[in-house]
């Protein structure tokens, strides 16, 4: 082989490196696009429809757990200062108990001027606004005679209570209207002597 055919070779095999390497080059844009690929799959870019949930669902969110952390304010009506739902409670709870413990008797009437004996609150996830449950607490005495109430209440001594019922009930109408649910009665230490539940 004489010198002008070994150069021509040699020009060939240069001209197919130089093509093979245009190639390799020509698809570096498709390695680009599946690195870009990756990179979106790692941080998925947010469509305009998720962006306005997270605007609308973080501001709830923060309200709910406002309205949870906040003592509620009772929805229930008052009559005389005394909140309807838990009359109501007493009217509905008082056959039941006085069946139950013949010897005992609950309050008549919602003391709202004794907070360490009588109390009253709501229940929900969303409570201030719309409670679901009304609990009343009152206590329970000893069933005097007629003479027995009269000569302490001559006296001027108030009989003291024995234990308490808690009575819960199931609000509508922004509790103006409770359906009796559950009572239980306790001694003045909080342990529980009776339990009853409405059947479902």
């Amino acid at each position: 082989m004489n010198t002008c055919q070994h150069l021509l070779r040699l020009s060939a095999r240069a001209r197919s490196c130089t093509g093979r390497s245009t190639a390799i080059r020509r698809q570096q844009p498709g390695s680009s696009l599946h690195s870009h690929t990756l990179s979106t799959l790692v941080h998925p870019p947010y469509s305009r429809l998720s962006r306005t949930l997270t605007a609308i669902t973080l501001p709830l969110s923060l309200i709910l757990l406002h309205l949870t952390l906040k003592p509620p304010a009772e929805c229930s009506p008052k009559f005389n200062g005394v909140p309807v739902a838990a009359t109501f409670l007493m009217h509905q709870a008082l056959s039941r108990f006085e069946a139950q413990f013949p010897g005992l008797e609950m309050s008549a009437v919602f003391d709202t001027s004794r907070p360490e004996e009588y109390s009253y609150h709501e229940e929900g996830l969303l409570a201030s606004i719309l409670p679901s449950v009304a609990v009343a607490v009152v206590p329970v005495f000893e069933k005097l005679t007629e003479a027995e109430e009269a000569k302490l209440g001559g006296a001027g001594i108030r009989k003291k209570p024995v234990g308490k019922i808690e009575i819960r009930g199931s609000c509508s109408v922004g509790c103006a209207a409770v359906e009796l649910k559950e009572m239980k009665v306790m001694k003045p230490n909080g342990d529980v002597v009776w339990e009853w539940k409405k059947s479902k």
